[in-house]
């Protein structure tokens, strides 16, 4: 259904199923710019632009042509002056319709269509329309053919364009929680905001440091700089979890556990890896510590075992097994002397060992 709300009184004024029986779902709405009583929605086989008969609580459809195409519409954008609106779809070609006369006026790009789908428009003062894609794509397009002029390619599906001011700057948002600003007549990307896009399983900073910190997540870790909220560095692992991090005393590694049951160690400055402990773990590293000496790293796996590991220049060894929780280890700390640690589990228990 598609239905009217009044803000003010906070209640619906009237709605309407948003397309035809043989038709799909209709996905997406957008508003006309210049007259409140006007708006399209477009989905699985539907575009219909509709009027709101305020007086009488109704709405009334009218379904745009397009000949013999059929196409999932999975985005739609207005012109300034409501004359036209353009729609993208999941084929990867923007059609354009007129607003007066329902009907399809242009079709494109015929022969090279978008990768994975058109998810993003915007449509410019200049009759020129900027296309995002769902293969990363962002694409300046001219003339009724959309040919494309520039593109840039973005780290993930971009999910929204935004223009700032009169259109010499604009933004984009990706489904890899990535923002960039493109500045129009360079066509330039600068990447402004970056996160995970997965559950964050831990965060460390260095000794006696808070400019820097460190977090790890499904197929990553990251360093950011504090002090300017930006990211510093990406260490990525693809199709794996890293589980826990540390940040060895003396600065020179990021040791980490990963869920493929490997301890992997990390030049902090390059993120170029230093060296990989196998098999350190049979059901993933879940935990991670090293010693203030820096010669010895404390893990925990998912199957309860702590594990003790001899780290030299060139060797890392096993030490010693700790066998003593049932379920698996959820954190490690060691005592300031590096005589002792304690270890929690998610068998419900504290340990303290001698090491």
């Amino acid at each position: 259904s598609v239905v009217v709300w009044h803000i003010g009184q906070r209640e619906a004024i009237c709605g309407s199923p948003a397309s035809a029986r043989r038709a799909g779902n209709a996905t997406v709405v957008t508003c006309s710019s210049c007259r409140d009583e006007v708006f399209v929605t477009a989905g699985n086989g539907t575009i219909r632009v509709w009027e709101l008969d305020l007086g009488n609580r109704k709405i009334h459809p009218t379904e745009c042509r397009v000949g013999q195409l059929k196409r999932i519409v999975t985005c739609v954008k207005m012109a300034d002056d409501s004359s036209y609106f353009c729609v993208g779809t999941s084929s990867g070609d923007v059609l354009k319709v007129d607003m007066n006369s329902k009907l399809m006026t242009s079709c494109g790009p015929q022969k090279q269509k978008f990768s994975l789908g058109v998810t993003a428009l915007l449509l410019l003062a200049t009759g020129d329309v900027i296309v995002g894609t769902g293969g990363g794509t962002v694409a300046l397009c001219k003339g009724s053919n959309y040919k494309v002029m520039k593109e840039i390619q973005v780290h993930g599906a971009v999910t929204s364009l935004t223009l700032r001011g009169q259109g010499h700057q604009f933004f984009v948002g990706t489904n890899e929680c990535q923002i960039y600003r493109i500045d129009y007549t360079g066509f330039k990307e600068e990447l402004i905001a970056a996160c995970h896009n997965d559950a964050i399983h831990d965060i460390v900073f260095p000794l006696e440091s808070s400019n820097l910190f460190a977090t790890c997540s499904k197929n990553d870790i990251r360093v950011w700089h504090t002090p300017e909220n930006r990211e510093l560095l990406r260490i990525v692992i693809p199709n794996m979890t890293c589980r826990a991090i540390e940040i060895m005393r003396d600065g020179r590694s990021i040791i980490s556990g990963w869920d493929d049951g490997n301890i992997r160690a990390f030049l902090p400055e390059s993120g170029w890896l230093k060296y990989v402990i196998h098999h350190a773990h049979s059901l993933g590293v879940t935990t991670i510590a090293a010693t203030s000496d820096c010669k010895r790293i404390i893990s925990g796996g998912g199957e309860g075992q702590v594990r003790i590991w001899e780290i030299g220049e060139k060797t890392q060894k096993l030490g010693e097994v700790l066998k003593e929780h049932v379920a698996a280890v959820s954190c490690i700390k060691i005592k300031k002397d590096d005589r002792e640690c304690v270890t929690t589990s998610l068998d419900g228990t504290c340990i303290i060992w001698d090491i």
